[in-house]
């Protein structure tokens, strides 16, 4: 099979396992055809890098560079192979004729001569000095091509040192044109690639090609979608190669390079010295440090949390990777601590208030929707008694249980509601269970009085998630609170219900406050759109101390891959 075949086939990725072996034994057959090969593979690089945005500099300079791999280092380790390699037996060839081979008189043949073609060999000539004078030009006279390879996509607070470039959200940004330096804040960069980078402030860095980022101080977050393999962080003492991950890469101002491995794995190249460097792959959830002095490689602990993996600056939205607490959002948060404790979504209004409504509720009105929380869809009171209820904005319905289509409060995330007790008139009684105090931000809660349902919108919340981010679980534990000596009953019960669009998830009836509280896990996956929680009251009919709630509500999430 001709070679040229076979080449074009390895380089397109679709070389057989018998073409493999024809490369494997034309390469053996002559040191030159090493040679040959290793010049094809760096024209074919180069070709490569062209057509996704390269200048014709980084061509010509690859091309030279592999002359220098052929003579130095490659021939070297070939060398090294040659001796270490079994030997090969090769068949005699026969130098000598057999008995009865016919040989040709040649005294009467005459040598005949073509004419000169004087032109044809001076164009020939004249193209060939023309091709080497002008790779020698660009070669000696660079001329510097800077390219847009990524966008600004978002910034959280922002502030950028004036030395270096400043830019703001729907920017280009180009390589070989300085270094941006962020003195604060959090921007989020998109890849044409497909790569997404987040940067914190205080950090400096630059863009060196489409496929690779400079980091020289500071703090960065790397998502890398599998089609987008071998994006590269570069770091003064190491380069971090992805192999299909999420990774974090802290460079302080001693020399060190920390590289936190989320997802994945990457390959580390520690070094700047080719007779020094050393290489290391490092797996999820593993840690690793480059010293400055040494260039060692050495591991850490990891730690994933301390890197910004997502942001959203419509809902000053920073995520590290941690859970979002629904509890924070009910409060007018988006999930990572930005809300109000003690706020209550208004049952008659759907708006957000500071008050707990003192008076009994009555259900009006089928489904209030919320309008001015981007990540609350609506709430409701429960009652099946005419039919199936709507539990969402999209329509989504649910057989409930008949109740008493009344509730009391709203949809509340504090630790204090108002209880009237005889002639003392309202006072201030906390959210205890069996001597805890819930709804503090060290125990977050919801509480939702029985008869209460509320829907989060999982869509919106995804929105502010990097663009390849998901919602994998639902988390929370369920139980009534303990009402005041005087007034507790023992048989006052309320039931507990997770919907996920309109489908039952998770049922627990007939608690009280006596009960232990109840594990609610869900696993939830990308085409879940609605979370519904609800109460109802229990066996007793009544909506004496109710005092249902929700304990940690929490969204786990994660980015594909994770």
């Amino acid at each position: 099979m001709d070679k040229e075949l076979l080449l074009t086939r390895y380089f397109d990725g679709v070389l057989s396992e018998e073409d493999r072996q024809k490369l494997l034994e034309w390469l053996k057959a002559d040191p030159l055809h090493i040679e040959q090969y290793v010049i094809e593979s760096c024209i074919h690089r180069s070709i490569y890098e062209t057509l996704n945005s390269q200048d014709t500099q980084k061509v010509v300079s690859g091309f030279m560079d592999s002359k220098g791999a052929c003579a130095a280092d490659f021939w070297d380790a070939l060398l090294k192979e040659e001796k270490t390699a079994p030997t090969v037996a090769m068949e005699a060839i026969r130098d000598k004729c057999e008995l009865g081979t016919l040989i040709p008189d040649k005294t009467h043949i005459e040598r005949s001569h073509g004419k000169f073609n004087t032109l044809a060999w001076f164009t020939t000539f004249a193209s060939l000095a023309a091709l080497i004078i002008m790779l020698v030009y660009v070669h000696l006279n660079p001329k510097i091509i800077s390219e847009p390879v990524a966008v600004l996509d978002d910034m959280v607070n922002p502030k950028w040192d004036m030395s270096g470039i400043v830019a703001k959200t729907g920017d280009q940004l180009f390589t070989r044109q300085g270094i941006y330096r962020l003195t604060s804040g959090i921007v989020k960069i998109k890849y044409d690639s497909g790569a997404e980078i987040l940067v914190e402030g205080p950090c400096a860095f630059e863009p060196i090609t489409y496929d690779e980022i400079a980091i020289y101080s500071g703090r960065l977050y790397a998502y890398v979608p599998s089609r987008t393999l071998g994006f590269i962080v570069s770091a003064p003492n190491a380069k971090i190669i992805d192999l299909g991950t999420g990774f974090g890469v802290y460079a302080d101002n001693s020399g060190n390079t920390d590289i936190h491995v989320l997802d994945g794995k990457v390959s580390l190249v520690a070094g700047t010295k080719a007779d020094t460097r050393q290489s290391q792959i490092v797996y999820e959830n593993q840690a690793r440090r480059v010293k400055q002095q040494s260039e060692s490689i050495q591991e850490i602990t990891f730690k994933g949390g301390t890197f910004v993996q997502g942001i959203n600056s419509k809902t000053n939205f920073i995520w590290r990777g941690q859970p979002l607490d629904l509890s924070d959002i009910v409060g007018g948060g988006n999930g990572l601590g930005t809300g109000r404790q003690n706020m209550c979504i208004d049952l008659r209004s759907g708006m957000l208030i500071d008050s707990v409504p003192r008076e009994r509720l009555q259900r009006k009105t089928p489904y209030v929707a919320v309008q001015e929380m981007d990540y609350i869809d609506g709430i409701f009171i429960p009652d099946g008694s005419k039919g199936p209820i709507q539990v969402t904005s999209q329509g989504h319905l649910y057989e409930c249980q008949p109740t008493m289509g009344e509730s009391y409060y709203g949809v509340f995330n504090g630790s204090i509601l108002p209880l009237k007790i005889g002639d003392k008139g309202y006072v201030d009684y906390p959210l205890q269970f069996k001597g805890k105090i819930y709804g503090t931000a060290e125990r977050p809660a919801i509480t939702l009085h029985s008869n209460l349902g509320i829907t989060f919108d999982l869509d919106q919340i995804r929105k502010s998630l990097p663009s390849e981010g998901r919602i994998t679980r639902f988390s929370a534990k369920c139980g009534v609170v303990q009402g005041p000596e005087q007034s507790v009953k023992i048989d006052d019960y309320s039931n507990f219900f997770v919907l996920v669009d309109g489908v039952e998830r998770f049922r627990a009836v007939d608690i009280n406050y006596l009960s232990d509280l109840r594990e609610v896990e869900l696993e939830l996956t990308e085409n879940d759109r609605f979370l519904t929680l609800m109460t109802t009251e229990g066996r007793d009919k009544s909506l004496h101390l109710g005092w249902a709630f929700f304990a940690e509500p929490q969204l786990n999430c994660a980015v594909t891959g994770q």
